[in-house]
């Protein structure tokens, strides 16, 4: 892979991540992204390049240089595809960045740690450096002590927590790319090879020879298998998936593995054993069978991820009685009724109002909204203005509203 030019490089690391989106229901990629199919964005120009590199006071390293020269940022990065929720939300650019939905940033955006940062780059040059100057010696490395970060340039929106930058040493061309998240931390010795491993870790096992190396691996507590094992797509494989549930081994994993086969053979061995996972697994299956298994074990949010008709049926079924059901799931339900578009539901929701949870009572509230009664509003609104229970909650669908009415994304 190391021979693969930057742009297809990044147009494969770009299709394999928007792959795993598979189907979210109503959170999706963003605007940019669904109407261009990508996650990359126009590149940036030398010129533009060249005037980061002089506010910055250095050239940026090769590989990221190259990157920015065939897309000036992404709508991904190492936490994946920057999704949104379409239940009538708006899309708002972030604090880093004017660009919305932006992941990796435009050169434009580009600061070190000290600038955007500076309590974080104080807190990494607390710890001292060991012998050497700290860099990580391969691809995936967990990295210590963290001082280094602390001259890294930030290339990617903050996820509070999860930083990414790139970190320059003085005797190396590239720079490596290093992600701290929370007490964790990962490093990869330049943004090529980050985009290397990302890619690599996201292609299809498509033969059973290598579906078994990768078992073996898994088995052996490597983590990058773990990951692998959800990408097996040869149907001959099938069963040395089943056979890891019967044992009770990598079970999720499996799981993962037989929904993406999505057979007959692999749908009714999710069906029989019924393994954690096992609702994940048929949705991304999506076959006429699986959408059979869900509605059996009466899975509404499954079949709401797929647009099956039957979820509205079953949710409202799973409705009659909520005292006896979770409010997770009670709530989840209320959701698929709004979004059903079918206001013979405004009944039933309307007897969810005066529940004992408050989110049960927000998302009825919503529900009635996307029905077309606005008394939902009113009650979203009394709850907006309490200091307690779902009040963000109610604040942050109130704005998705007003937003909707002022034209914005629905």
């Amino acid at each position: 892979m190391g021979d693969m030019p930057m742009a297809e490089l990044a147009h494969r690391w770009s299709e394999l991540l928007l792959r795993d989106v598979g189907v979210a229901g109503s959170w999706q990629p963003t605007q940019a992204v669904a109407s261009s199919g990508s996650l990359l964005r126009p590149p940036a120009s030398q010129e533009q390049v060249a005037a980061v590199e002089r506010r910055l006071g250095r050239e940026l390293p090769p590989s990221y240089r190259e990157f920015l020269l065939v897309s000036d940022g992404a709508f991904g990065d190492l936490y994946g595809v920057t999704m949104r929720d379409l239940d009538g939300g708006v899309e708002p650019a972030g604090p880093q960045s004017d660009v919305a939905g932006v992941a990796f940033l435009p050169a434009a955006d580009l600061r070190w740690l000290r600038d955007d940062m500076p309590w974080f780059a104080e807190l990494c040059e607390e710890e001292a450096e060991d012998d050497g100057d700290g860099r990580a010696t391969r691809d995936g490395q967990e990295v210590w002590p963290w001082a280094p970060f602390a001259r890294g340039l930030v290339i990617a929106t903050d996820k509070g927590p999860g930083t990414t930058c790139l970190v320059p040493f003085d005797d190396a061309g590239e720079w490596q790319v290093w992600n701290i998240h929370k007490e964790t931390s990962e490093a990869y010795l330049s943004f090529r090879s980050l985009l290397e491993h990302m890619v690599a870790a996201r292609e299809p096992v498509e033969t059973v020879d290598v579906a078994e190396r990768v078992i073996a691996h898994a088995l052996a507590g490597e983590s990058w298998a773990w990951q692998r094992m959800s990408r097996i797509a040869a149907p001959d494989a099938a069963p040395l998936l089943v056979a890891l549930v019967e044992q009770g081994t990598l079970v999720a994993q499996a799981a993962q593995g037989l929904g993406r086969i999505g057979t007959d053979e692999a749908v009714g061995a999710l069906e029989r054993l019924r393994p954690v996972g096992a609702e994940q697994a048929l949705v991304r299956a999506g076959t006429d069978r699986a959408r059979d298994v869900l509605a059996a074990w009466e899975l509404f949010t499954g079949l709401d991820l797929l647009g099956d008709p039957r979820a509205p049926e079953i949710a409202a079924r799973r409705l009659a009685h909520p005292a006896e059901e979770p409010p997770t799931l009670v709530a989840a339900a209320a959701g698929v009724l709004g979004r059903s578009g079918d206001a013979s539901y405004v009944p039933l929701l309307r007897t969810l109002t005066d529940a004992a949870d408050p989110f049960v009572v927000v998302s009825t509230a919503y529900a009635l909204v996307q029905l077309g009664e606005q008394e939902g509003r009113q009650i979203l609104a009394d709850h907006a203005a309490r200091e307690e229970g779902a009040f963000r909650y109610a604040r942050g669908l109130l704005e998705r509203i007003d937003a909707a009415a002022r034209g914005g994304l629905a």
